[in-house]
């Protein structure tokens, strides 16, 4: 039996490659310094863009209102994401990439407007 989206389509399983690339990724996301960013250690999570089922978004909030945006687009499609932030509850105007893959990090700055990333593309930035 094969897994289905929310849309009903079936899902597809990233290649081999892929998979390596988000391990490496994970790796690259420790070393930003877990312990010493309190978002990445401790904060709430505060789920984003959850009408797009092919993209994970989430805030990692901190106490002290420090935050981290984490966006993983999971499909071979270029994806739109659409934050919410204020919808969420999450307060900040821009955002500053710690670690994007593959490539470049999304062109826009601005916490308000919609980001694009890459096929299996991983971004995780720092809410200002």
């Amino acid at each position: 039996m094969r897994e289905l989206s929310p849309r009903g389509r079936p899902l597809r399983i990233p290649s081999r490659l892929a998979l390596e690339e988000l391990s490496t990724l994970q790796a690259r996301v420790h070393a930003l310094g877990v312990p010493r960013n309190a978002a990445l250690r401790s904060g709430r999570m505060v789920m984003l863009d959850k009408a797009n089922p092919y993209v994970l978004s989430y805030a990692r909030v901190a106490h002290g209102g420090e935050t981290v945006i984490v966006s993983l687009n999971m499909s071979p499609q270029l994806q739109k994401v659409s934050l919410g932030l204020g919808q969420a509850g999450v307060r900040g105007s821009h955002l500053e990439t710690l670690l994007s893959s593959p490539g470049p990090p999304p062109d826009s700055a601005s916490a308000t407007g919609p980001q694009t990333l890459p096929p299996y593309a991983a971004w995780v930035a720092e809410l200002r």
